[in-house]
């Protein structure tokens, strides 16, 4: 089991770190492979470095091995289908 989201290919790919500073929850290093052209971030890293460390959140407080139900509803509110899992969830 993957203990970060750090370890997922494509952020392993970025090169997103656990951050030092307990204010912040991941990183990326300093390099101009993230601006733009106009020299700023690209919003791309941006967006990559913000989903990733919405996971790492999720990751960190609620870990692996809840259960989990996601509900499928249609137009008018009714339940059409339910998923159930229990225990840990596979590999990524």
């Amino acid at each position: 089991m993957k203990a970060s989201v750090t370890e997922l290919p494509f952020n392993s790919f970025l090169g997103i770190q656990i951050a030092s500073e307990p204010s912040q929850i991941l990183r990326l290093p300093s390099g101009e492979q993230y601006l733009n052209h106009l020299g700023t971030v690209h919003a791309s890293t941006q967006l990559a470095l913000a989903e990733a460390s919405s996971g790492e959140f999720l990751l960190r407080h609620f870990g692996r091995s809840h259960d989990a139900v996601i509900r499928v509803y249609d137009e008018t509110g009714n339940v059409i289908e339910t998923h159930e899992h229990t225990g840990e969830f596979k590999e990524w």
